[in-house]
């Protein structure tokens, strides 16, 4: 499956031993965050939940491109399976898939 999705094609080690999917969008102009937006950004740093895939942070200012940084998820992502014709979910897996993804710890 993650081969399937644009951010396998894009990995890298971040550190010792933390694999990384990235994305590299054009920055036509430098980027100045406001205090909201970086409490947003802190807090997305900090969300932690079994349905959630990490993001890692965020390169900008940087030449004329940013780059997004989420922890290597090597199954895929909800939208490689989703979309994989493919593969073939019945009825009993949907339902526990939409269980499973809304489950609130």
């Amino acid at each position: 499956l993650s081969n399937s999705t644009s951010f396998a094609k894009h990995h890298a080690v971040v550190g010792t031993n933390t694999h990384a999917s990235f994305h590299v969008y054009p920055q036509r102009r430098p980027i100045v965050f406001k205090r909201e937006d970086m409490q947003l950004l802190t807090l997305m740093k900090q969300s932690i939940h079994d349905n959630l895939n990490p993001f890692l942070g965020m390169s900008f200012n940087e030449k004329d491109e940013m780059v997004l940084l989420w922890k290597f998820c090597s199954r895929g992502t909800v939208q490689d399976i989703i979309y994989n014709k493919d593969m073939v979910l019945d009825a009993k897996f949907h339902g526990a898939f939409v269980r499973d993804i809304t489950l609130v710890s």
